[in-house]
């Protein structure tokens, strides 16, 4: 996973209340 990839997932997790899991995370990397 890329650095802007964790970073997209980070602002996605605050956005949505960290509501998106591991099997989330992965299908977005």
């Amino acid at each position: 996973m890329s650095a802007g990839s964790a970073a997209v997932i980070a602002k996605a997790r605050a956005k949505y209340g960290g509501l998106l899991g591991l099997d989330e995370y992965k299908t977005l990397i």
